[in-house]
């Protein structure tokens, strides 16, 4: 016999009820901390979500454009100028922050490696557009730099996602107090101010 999945319909304008496209966002997370991400089959995330496979489609262009919303939708913009400028994180990050970091660990965390360097690059690239950088306006040893700089943030935030480090986002702002975590900010500010 075949399996059927329930579909919810759409809700009313005026309604407190999260979005097809919310749901979606949602259940890819749900997902995510039970499974890893290669395991993860757009027919669970339907029955997850309880959309039929026009309503995916008809906000995602693809399963890879919805990984990729959710997690630009978890990262927040106003982290990277705070890395530079010496702000206190504190101020410089949503409310939901916490609930947003851990979403962020879990995607370092994906052992297949794929949602990894999904995550450096995009890490990259918010930290690039907040400065006013363009990747064709670095010479090589500076992109290397960025390059490296990144696939270590994402490391460690893997690390927490994998529960080998204490799970919040202050191991990460005590990281870049220590001398290491110093020199990746000054090195940061360096290639920023270079570019004014």
């Amino acid at each position: 016999m075949g399996r059927f999945v329930t579909v919810m319909g759409r809700p009313r304008k005026d309604s407190t009820e999260p979005s097809a496209r919310e749901r979606i966002i949602s259940a890819f997370w749900e997902l995510l901390d039970e499974m890893p991400y290669p395991e993860i089959k757009v027919s669970a995330l339907l029955r997850r979500s309880g959309v039929s496979p026009n309503t995916l489609y008809r906000h995602f262009d693809g399963y890879d454009a919805l990984v990729e919303t959710a997690l630009n939708e978890a990262l927040d913009a106003r982290l990277a100028s705070a890395m530079v400028s010496g702000e206190s994180w504190a101020s410089a990050l949503a409310p939901d922050a916490a609930a947003r970091f851990r979403r962020v660990a879990l995607f370092a965390s994906d052992g297949s490696g794929i949602l990894p360097s999904i995550l450096k690059r995009s890490l990259k690239e918010l930290w690039m557009k907040e400065m006013g950088l363009r990747q064709e306006s670095l010479d090589a040893l500076t992109a290397l730099e960025l390059d490296f700089m990144f696939a270590g943030v994402v490391e460690m935030l893997g690390r927490i996602g994998r529960g080998d480090l204490h799970a919040d986002q202050s191991v990460v702002q005590r990281f870049f107090e220590r001398p290491l975590g110093t020199g990746i900010l000054e090195t940061m500010r360096s290639i920023s101010s270079s570019s004014e």
